[in-house]
């Protein structure tokens, strides 16, 4: 579905991520865990087509990533940046994610109002409709911002730190709606910090280290104690909960 060849990334002075093969197919969910810093911004830009890589290329669907509102059609991207200019309802906020459907941005048609609210009410702000975006609390942006990308009905979903400003029921909430939506074959990666939800929620799972190093499989292949201490360079001690092992840092 996204497939990423031979990509190449680097900022001045440092190479982010060298020679990436990656491909996310239909019904997958991949977690991508690194250190601060250690591109997963920086590759979830270019696999949306926003930022240009250094080498190699990335096609949707076998064909060259479609430009400017067509790729948004396909390819939805939360990013880390957020809005503080957005003046209006977190209604209107949230309906913006159809404007790549709409060509032009001529105020909530049925179905934007229609998509909109849904995803409101999936993120558990649908009694938010009509209050400013701007007086939400830092929480309830984030999950307005998930409900914008939801409101564009991509087929893939690039999230950055979806979690983030989420208390706990609210992580669960959202990790668990994109677990539904991957068993309607949308593809989803997600950069995340914990890799609890990685292990539980995510079949796949891309470790970016330094220097262009990476590491990629099946999240019980790839999220083990080895890997994840060489990654946060910190010692972690597993727990098992049920068929798996999830690891915490080490306090001993």
């Amino acid at each position: 579905m996204l497939r990423a060849s031979g990509l190449r990334l680097q900022v001045p002075g440092r190479i982010l991520v060298d020679a990436l093969d990656f491909d996310l197919q239909p019904g997958r969910c991949c977690a991508l865990l690194g250190r601060n810093g250690s591109g997963k911004s920086s590759l979830l830009l270019a696999l949306a087509g926003l930022r240009p890589s250094q080498g190699g290329e990335v096609r949707y669907a076998d064909t060259p990533l479609p430009a400017g509102p067509q790729r948004a059609l396909h390819i939805g991207a939360l990013l880390q940046d957020e809005p503080d200019s957005f003046w209006g309802s977190t209604l209107d906020y949230v309906a913006l994610g159809r404007v790549a459907h709409a060509g032009a941005l001529v105020g909530i048609d049925d179905t934007a109002r229609a998509l909109a609210l849904k995803a409101l009410r999936d993120m558990d702000l649908d009694m938010h409709a009509s209050q400013s975006y701007r007086s939400l609390s830092g929480g309830e942006r984030q999950r307005a911002r998930i409900a914008q990308v939801l409101t564009q009905d991509p087929q893939v979903f690039l999230l950055d730190e979806p979690l983030t400003h989420l208390d706990l029921g609210h992580q669960l909430l959202v990790m668990e709606h994109f677990a539904q939506l991957t068993r309607l074959d949308r593809s989803v990666l997600m950069s995340l910090h914990e890799p609890l939800w990685a292990a539980s929620y995510c079949a796949d799972a891309l470790l970016l280290y330094d220097a262009g190093r990476f590491r990629l499989g099946s999240a019980r292949e790839v999220l083990t104690i080895e890997n994840l201490e060489a990654l946060y360079g910190c010692r972690l001690e597993s727990v098992i909960s049920g068929d798996r092992a999830l690891f915490i840092p080490s306090t001993a």
